[in-house]
């Protein structure tokens, strides 16, 4: 069974809780409980999805400028889930370079997309992964 995707924004009746510059035209956030901390993104591959992980930071300009792109992507194309990954521990400002989450996955440089296929086999990470998520993007009509 897979993992809760929803946030709290997503659940009827609530407003989502944001900071000043705070991204909110995004993906759901799969770590919002424990931002910054290890997990384990095969828990969260949508079967019968290509499923794209987006490690990012509040922090990060080039995350928040991809944000609403990717959101589009995943709203027009029903075969396309994104997932958001905070890489920042709570109460870390900036970009938290140290968290155990992008140690985790040897990440130097964010954003850092991990491309799962519809089976749920990584396709493509880090430079490649950032070539799938354009080429999908261009594809789309969402960016030239």
């Amino acid at each position: 069974k897979k993992k809760d995707t929803g946030t709290t924004a997503d659940k009827p009746g609530t407003k989502p809780e944001t900071a000043i510059g705070e991204i909110t035209d995004i993906a759901p956030i799969i770590n919002s409980d424990n931002p910054g901390q290890e997990l384990e993104i095969a828990d969260y591959i949508q079967e019968g999805k290509i499923t794209i992980f987006d490690f990012y930071s509040d922090g990060c300009g080039p995350c928040r400028q991809i944000a609403p792109y990717l959101k589009s992507l995943d709203k027009k194309r029903s075969d396309v889930k994104v997932l958001k990954i905070d890489v920042n521990r709570s109460g870390v400002g900036g970009i938290d370079w140290g968290s155990p989450v992008l140690k985790q996955y040897g990440i130097r440089a964010i954003p850092y997309f991990v491309v799962y296929d519809e089976s749920g086999d990584e396709i493509a990470s880090g430079r490649e992964g950032t070539q799938e998520v354009i080429r999908m993007l261009r594809e789309e009509g969402i960016v030239r």
